[in-house]
């Protein structure tokens, strides 16, 4: 299992704690963002949805959302992340990667998470 330890400087009084939230999501969640970035696209999610279309039957968004969220998840996991980490010695924190994987999803596809209607 992949875990990430941190090392967390000593910090002036004067500086704010939020500003050291930022330094170390910048500096230590590097591999997510360029997995994200690479895998995540607009193709991978047109290609889902029509996985899910073509099962033929209605689906309404409250239930389209949730499984297109983990879908993608796992296809990406299980098809590219051998491939992204054999590369270079990497270190991926799974939690904080399903995150930024949600959040890239609703970045590609707002038409999809703004409309209240079965989704056709």
């Amino acid at each position: 299992m992949f875990k990430k330890y941190f090392e967390i400087k000593k910090i002036g009084m004067e500086e704010d704690l939020r500003e050291c939230r930022v330094e170390i999501t910048e500096k230590y969640y590097q591999d997510e963002d360029e997995f994200t970035e690479r895998y995540v696209t607009r193709e991978r999610i047109d290609i889902l949805l029509a996985k899910l279309k073509g099962i033929g039957e209605e689906i309404h968004i409250n239930t389209l959302i949730p499984r297109l969220l983990t879908l993608l998840y796992y296809e990406v996991i299980n098809e590219k992340m051998y491939e992204f980490i054999s590369k270079k010695d990497r270190v991926i924190d799974f939690k904080v990667l399903k995150q930024k994987v949600t959040n890239k999803i609703k970045e590609l596809t707002p038409e999809i998470f703004n409309e209240q209607k079965p989704y056709k």
